[in-house]
């Protein structure tokens, strides 16, 4: 079950832990995406709404242009996508220019509006995180934004290369945090956004919804002394399982329990270890011996995202002495451990490209044999120019002026 921890022990070292745990293999690349691109919620081919496989609709309906949201990119990213250009994309978990760092999660209480013709503002789930990371330079402008205009999220499917017939619905919720060490957590209930947002809010996991989370961490916090009234005998102790509830609690004791990290480097390397914790080990499955035999998730990969590290990469670009940082190089801002391979990869915002670009680190055959690729360190000469995964087609001559209305390109 994925794992987010925000480990802002230290408020000038935010740095964000994420396992990504899934079923079955999944396609991953590493994207830096370019500040300025125009990008749309959903794709032509997505517009498609089929009564069959998205309740959200009845009967079937076609969406036209005008009524999807359409966006440029104020920021640059890094993300981790899923998916290829015939399953479709989905970013999975990034963090931007700004050091605003967003992580999807698999919510299985989330639920969507139903979506009719007068529909606006229509963004698909798989291209949601990538909104935050486009439009938003902290949780504060993020949360503002979703309290005010909110944007009709589409249920999709998550793009997995093997077996789509097993595919699930991506029942999402984010979990956001910025340079400052400010978080917050955003549920779809319905098709409306509930809104958590505090800096202590800094382990989410699956289910249940974040306010049953909390009532369940008030109990373990007290265990641990933490609470006021506290308690006078604390008992350190924490549950070892791999449900949802299981790592929210290991995650919490961990960062809940720990000293602030003195610099950057120490920061990470305490939000690595935090994260850990709650991974599930390959080819894990609790679930061989039920009398039902079934898989279990595992983590595929750990995401680590420093936002002081993007900050400083994307500000100083291009200098040369970066004093003390790896050896004369930018400081990495974002990290992914993939599972199956023993050394880390890592990209910062150093000479940007104004193209998008991506390295691939795992592709899934269809036979459903992954191959991950053995990289390590930096990858930015890894990166080779790619297509947008998100592209903003351009609006008919009858659509034009209602666009250029109802949707600001800034």
């Amino acid at each position: 079950m994925c794992t987010r921890i925000l480990n802002n022990l230290n408020r000038q070292f935010a740095v964000v832990g994420r396992n990504m745990d899934w079923a079955r293999p999944l396609n991953c690349h590493l994207y830096r995406m370019p500040r300025g691109e125009r990008r749309a919620g959903l794709t032509p081919a997505q517009r498609t709404l089929s009564q069959a496989n998205l309740q959200q609709v009845s009967p079937d309906l076609v969406l036209k242009s005008r009524q999807v949201l359409k966006w440029r990119a104020k920021y640059a990213s890094i993300v981790s996508m899923l998916g290829d250009r015939q399953l479709g994309y989905a970013s999975v978990d990034g963090i931007n220019d700004q050091g605003l760092t967003v992580c999807a999660l698999f919510d299985s209480d989330a639920s969507f509006a139903p979506v009719t013709p007068a529909s606006r503002d229509c963004l698909g789930a798989l291209c949601w995180p990538q909104h935050l990371l486009d439009r938003f330079a902290n949780v504060a402008e993020a949360v503002a934004y979703y309290d005010t205009t909110p944007p009709c999220i589409i249920a999709q499917w998550v793009p997995e290369a093997v077996s789509p017939e097993l595919a699930r619905s991506a029942m999402i919720h984010l979990a956001i945090s910025d340079r400052e060490g400010n978080s917050a957590i955003i549920e779809l209930c319905g098709g409306k956004f509930v809104i958590h947002q505090s800096s202590s809010y800094r382990v989410v996991t699956n289910q249940p919804n974040y306010q049953t989370q909390l009532k369940l961490l008030y109990y373990w916090e007290y265990q641990w002394g933490l609470t006021d009234p506290q308690n006078l005998k604390p008992s350190y102790t924490v549950p070892g399982g791999v449900a949802s509830t299981q790592n929210l609690e290991r995650g919490a004791y961990y960062v809940s329990l720990a000293e602030p990290a003195p610099d950057r480097s120490q920061a990470v390397a305490q939000t690595r270890g935090m994260i850990a914790t709650c991974a599930e080990p390959l080819w894990f499955n609790r679930k061989a011996h039920d009398a039902v035999h079934s898989a279990s998730s595992f983590t595929r990969w750990t995401n680590l995202a420093d936002a002081h590290g993007a900050v400083e990469s994307y500000r100083q670009q291009g200098e040369v002495d970066w004093g003390d940082d790896a050896q004369g190089a930018a400081p990495a801002a974002y990290y992914l451990l993939n599972a199956a391979t023993p050394a880390p990869v890592w990209l910062n915002f150093a000479n940007l490209s104004a193209q998008c670009q991506r390295v691939a680190l795992i592709i899934v055959e269809r036979c459903g044999q992954s191959l991950d690729r053995a990289l390590a360190g930096d990858l930015q000469a890894q990166l080779q120019d790619c297509d947008e995964p998100y592209p903003c087609d351009p609006p008919t001559v009858g659509e034009r002026a209602d666009v250029a209305a109802s949707v600001a390109l800034d």
